[in-house]
């Protein structure tokens, strides 16, 4: 089979190596020596390639991972030690979770950051498990930026206002210069029935201008169910991406987890 493949070389080639086109005397030696070669000569073994696979190295094609493929990110916010404030509250850990423990006057409503902020994207979704122990104001926070006096984010909030009698929940932007959150252009749901001792499920969406938020009860899902739906007219290149826990004064409630999914 090798003769029959030497054999068959272009006559432009044959020419060059000035064959004897009567006699074909030199390409019967140069097939030789090629199956010499092939054969590792003298005995060798083979260690060639058989015509017409040179280039196959019998190694699978690589395929590079599409990114558009990749599924979407969830990272865990470490609760213990690592948080900071940008309106000087501070914490304690309780049971393995964060709650605010003192506010410096005149921001009433503290605001606690990941020291160590996790990676996002503009675009992503909160979700946290509060334990509530009594009635009171308290949430999560998305779309923090901005430092001190300057920062700003949307909040996510069990109810209104802490002297309220019931618990209405909203969703409003908040500045630390400000203190108060902007409940008159943000967005509200009917009151729902607060039971002391429960879990409670805040979640955000931020998705463009829309912001989503619910909240219900953990083991209740069902039941007590409130949500709602905020326009973000923060133009989109100033959207930030810090989250957070929020609350009024020393709130009577406990971070117990919070995840970031991009």
């Amino acid at each position: 089979m090798r003769r029959s493949a030497i054999a068959l070389l272009p006559f432009a080639v044959c020419a060059g190596l000035a064959c004897n086109a009567i006699t074909g005397e030199h390409e019967r030696v140069l097939a030789a020596e090629v199956d010499d070669e092939r054969d590792g000569g003298d005995g060798r073994p083979d260690t060639g390639s058989p015509p017409g696979t040179e280039e196959d190295t019998g190694a699978p094609p690589v395929t590079e991972p599409d990114a558009g493929d990749a599924g979407p990110t969830t990272q865990t916010v470490t609760l213990g030690t690592n948080w900071q404030s940008p309106n000087g509250a501070t914490f304690t850990i309780t049971g393995g979770g964060t709650k605010i423990a003192t506010v410096t006057a005149p921001k009433y409503h503290g605001m606690l950051l990941p020291a160590t902020p996790p990676t996002t994207a503009k675009d992503y979704k909160v979700k946290a498990r509060i334990l509530a122990n009594e009635q009171h104001e308290y949430g999560i926070f998305v779309r923090g930026r901005g430092a001190g006096d300057t920062f700003q984010a949307i909040v996510l909030s069990s109810r209104i206002s802490n002297a309220a009698t019931e618990n209405r929940p909203f969703m409003a932007t908040i500045t630390v210069a400000e203190d108060n959150p902007d409940v008159a252009n943000g967005a509200e749901a009917t009151p729902y029935a607060f039971a002391a001792g429960k879990v409670w499920i805040f979640e955000v969406e931020a998705k463009g201008e829309k912001v989503d938020g619910t909240i219900y009860r953990e083991d209740d899902p069902g039941g007590v169910r409130r949500a709602m739906t905020l326009t973000d007219k923060t133009p989109a290149g100033e959207r930030g991406s810090g989250v957070g826990f929020y609350g009024y004064g020393a709130a009577n409630a406990i971070l117990l987890e919070m995840t970031i999914t991009f």
